[in-house]
C-alpha cells in the first residue's frame, strides 16, 4: 500500500516567510485549492495522555494505507494562539478525527482545533470521525467526569475569556453527537481491530471525496484517463515514466494532482512535488531530495550534496514501488536529481513529470496537454 504521509511541525510563533517547511506546506495548499485538499486526514489529540501509543499506531496504519495525514502534536506555548498555518491544515483536509481521551480537554490546543474542525464540519461539510478513548460519549458530550475536572479549571484560567470557553463546550457537544467510535465498544475493546475499522472508514470517505473533487474539475476525469492508459498503473511490469508537458494554464497540474490522488494508495511510497522549479531556485535540489524521501517513506536523512542525494534516493527506494510526481519541472537536472534513472525504483513505479516545454531525458512517453474552449486535448510522442 502507498505511503504518502505530510507530517508537518509547525511553530505557532514561526514567521511563514523564515522557515522552508512552512513555505513548502503553503505551496501544496495552493496546489490544493485548485486540484483538490492536501490531507486526508487531520488528526487532532492530547499528546500527553494514555492515547498516545493508540493514535501513534492509527497514525501508522494510515501511513501503511497510503492516506495523506496531518498529525497534529505540535506543543503551544502557553497563552499562544492557533497558528494560520494549522487552521489552513485543518481545512486542507478531507477527514478530521479528534481522539477524546480523559485529558483531552485539558488542552486548550486541542479545543482551539476541535473548534476550527467543527466550523469547517458546518461551512464545508468536512467529514468528522470522532473516536472516544477511555471514555464514554456522553461525558465529552455533556463535559462530565474527567471533562468536568478540566472545564472547572480552564474557567478559572480564562476567566476573562468566557466566549472561548463556550465555544470549547460547544464544540465538544457537536462531535460528540456525530456518528463515531467508542474503542472500548468496539471489538471487544481489542484496539488493532478498532484501528483497522478506522482506516476502513476514512479510506471509504477519502475515495468518495476524491471523487467528487475529481468530477468538479472540468475536464479533468476524461484526461486523467488518458493518460493512466500511457501510465498502465495496473501493471507491475517495468518502471515507467511519463512527461507531460504544455503551456501555462492548460491543466498540467490539475490532471497530475487527480492520478496522484486517485492511484497513489496502490504503492508503497508516493510523493507530489509541486512547483520544483521555484522552490530549486529558492532552496536547492538536495532540500527536494530531503523532502522526496520524507514524503515517500518518512525517512529523516539529511544529504549534504546533490550526489549524496542522488545516492540515498537509490539506496532507500530501489526495492521499493514508488509513485513520484514532479509538478513545474523548469529543467532537466531536476529530474536527473530526484528520479534520474528508472534502476532507482523497483518494478511497477512510475514516475510522472511536468513542465512546460517537452525536455530531453530517459521519459520514452510524453503528452502535450492544450486547451481549447476549456476542453483539454493530449497528444501522445514518442521520445
Amino acid at each position: 500500500m502507498a505511503v504518502c504521509i505530510q507530517k508537518s511541525f509547525i511553530s505557532p510563533t514561526s514567521s511563514s516567510n523564515s522557515f522552508p517547511a512552512i513555505r513548502s506546506h503553503l505551496k501544496r495548499c495552493e496546489i490544493a485549492r485548485h486540484c483538490g485538499k492536501t490531507y486526508d486526514a487531520f488528526l487532532n489529540f492530547e499528546v500527553e495522555d494514555n492515547s498516545k501509543s493508540f493514535t501513534s499506531h492509527l497514525y501508522e496504519a494510515f501511513e501503511r494505507s497510503g492516506l495523506k495525514t496531518f498529525k497534529d502534536d505540535v506543543s503551544l506555548i502557553a497563552g499562544t494562539e492557533i497558528s494560520a498555518e494549522l487552521l489552513e491544515a485543518i481545512e486542507e483536509s478531507r477527514t478530521a478525527i479528534p481522539i477524546f481521551s480523559r485529558d483531552y480537554a485539558s488542552s486548550p490546543w486541542c479545543l482551539d482545533n476541535l473548534v476550527k474542525i467543527m466550523e469547517c464540519n458546518k461551512k464545508y461539510g468536512q467529514s468528522v470521525l470522532p473516536v472516544f478513548y477511555d471514555v464514554d460519549p456522553s461525558d465529552v458530550r455533556h463535559q462530565r467526569n474527567s471533562f468536568a475536572d478540566s472545564f472547572d479549571k480552564l474557567n478559572e484560567k480564562y476567566k476573562d475569556q468566557p466566549e472561548r470557553v463556550k465555544r470549547w463546550k460547544q464544540a465538544l457537544t457537536e462531535a460528540a453527537n456525530l456518528s463515531g467510535i467508542d474503542v472500548r465498544n468496539t471489538f471487544n475493546g481489542n484496539e488493532a481491530k478498532v484501528i483497522q475499522e478506522i482506516v476502513k472508514v476514512v479510506e471509504r470517505e477519502v475515495t468518495v471525496i476524491r471523487s467528487t473533487e475529481i468530477k468538479q474539475i472540468r475536464g479533468v476525469e476524461f484526461h486523467m484517463k488518458k493518460l493512466n492508459g500511457s501510465l498502465r498503473l495496473g501493471s507491475d511490469d517495468n518502471v515507467r515514466v511519463i512527461g507531460m508537458w504544455g503551456a501555462p494554464g492548460t491543466g498540467k497540474t490539475a490532471i497530475a494532482k487527480a492520478i496522484f490522488d486517485t492511484f497513489s494508495h496502490r504503492f508503497e511510497g508516493a510523493v507530489f512535488l509541486p512547483n520544483v522549479g521555484e522552490v530549486t531556485a529558492e532552496h536547492g535540489l538536495v532540500y527536494l531530495q530531503n523532502d522526496l524521501l520524507k514524503e515517500t517513506f518518512n525517512y529523516h536523512v539529511q544529504a549534504k550534496d546533490v550526489f549524496e542525494g542522488i545516492n540515498l534516493i537509490r539506496e532507500k527506494l530501489q526495492s521499493k514501488k514508488v509513485l513520484i510526481v514532479l509538478d513545474g519541472v523548469d529543467h532537466v537536472k531536476q529530474i536527473r536529481a530526484l528520479a534520474g534513472d528508472r534502476d532507482w525504483f523497483d518494478k511497477g513505479s512510475r514516475i510522472l513529470s511536468q513542465r512546460g516545454t517537452r525536455m530531453c531525458c530517459y521519459s520514452k512517453k510524453w503528452m502535450q496537454v492544450t486547451r481549447s474552449n476549456y476542453q483539454w486535448k493530449m497528444k501522445p510522442y514518442s521520445s
